[in-house]
């Protein structure tokens, strides 16, 4: 069943001088119990996208379908209730810093009167041992503990609303190797014991990796290739995705890639492919019109070339 369905999202920022196109129209979809990596370098849109999904700012325009109800069909901002929830990349920053680690957590679910008083303080202990934080720690400030403790806090003040669906906006990136492992063998606990269901944005190809079922690739606020995680890696089409890996990670693609170097040809304005400056097998065709998704079995790519297999 699916859980989140978003269609043609778009937002522009914009200022007295410029406006930046974050998102460019981008669809993507959830089903119970999946992981869906959001993966791309810094600045391609991946943390407008999931502030939007999460009702943090507006869109421009597209839908956002969550649970069965659509929830962009209003002007104004409205809270999704307690069905979705999102860990943010700096946790202390959505922590007041007043309160302990016990009363932190049990603020996730203070706002849905989901539990009584003593059920409340109940659950939240439940929940700080079973992120793996000592019961001991509960009445410490929230700002006495490590980055890492911190962020295990945060998501169990997300899991104490039983979410469908949470959002892990590069919640690991600020972490060292181990406690990334560990918020990792977390999210495959929950996914296993509870069927619950995330978006994982990350720039981190070997995380995305080890727990995503289906990977977006993102550039320049666009999706440019979208399928299973396995086939996305092991064998890309796009050429963004395959640069993207060779930087990262050590996987073999079919072919030979260079270094792309910049081309200094100007593109028609509001056409072409974004990624037309720095592709060493782009043509006229790609500098004049934005390419469509091809599909190669269960994978879509956002590419000309793949038109004929020539990636």
């Amino acid at each position: 069943m699916c859980l989140l369905k978003v269609t043609g999202l778009t937002k522009t920022y914009k200022n007295k001088k410029t406006n930046i196109r974050a998102v460019k129209g981008i669809d993507l979809s959830i089903n119970e119990g999946e992981c869906l990596g959001l993966v791309g370098e810094s600045g391609c849109g991946k943390s407008t996208t999931a502030e939007i999904i999460a009702r943090l700012i507006k869109e421009d325009s597209g839908t956002i379908v969550f649970n069965g109800t659509e929830i962009t069909d209003d002007k104004r901002l409205k809270c999704v209730g307690k069905d979705l929830q999102m860990v943010f990349q700096n946790p202390k920053d959505s922590f007041d810093p007043k309160y302990s680690l016990l009363e932190s957590v049990m603020m996730g679910a203070c706002s849905y009167n989901i539990y009584s008083k003593s059920q409340l303080r109940q659950k939240a202990l439940e929940l700080i041992r079973y992120v793996g934080l000592k019961e001991s720690y509960s009445n410490r400030n929230i700002y006495n503990l490590s980055g890492g403790e911190c962020q295990k806090a945060s998501i169990a003040r997300a899991l104490i609303c039983s979410p469908k669906l949470i959002i892990f906006d590069e919640a690991t990136s600020a972490l060292d190797v181990s406690v990334q492992a560990q918020i990792i063998e977390l999210m495959l606990r929950l996914k296993k014991e509870n069927k619950m269901s995330f978006l994982f944005i990350t720039h981190d190809l070997a995380l995305a990796s080890s727990v995503c079922d289906n990977i977006a690739v993102m550039y320049s606020g666009r999706i440019v290739e979208y399928g299973p995680c396995r086939d996305v890696l092991s064998l890309p089409k796009h050429p963004y995705t395959k640069q993207l890996i060779l930087s990262v990670l050590p996987v073999k693609t079919q072919g030979e890639f260079k270094t792309p170097e910049f081309k200094a040809v100007r593109k028609e304005k509001g056409g072409g492919c974004d990624y037309f400056p720095f592709c060493p097998k782009a043509d006229d065709k790609c500098a004049a019109l934005m390419p469509e998704f091809v599909k190669h079995n269960k994978t879509k790519v956002l590419c000309w070339l793949n038109e004929n297999n020539e990636v």
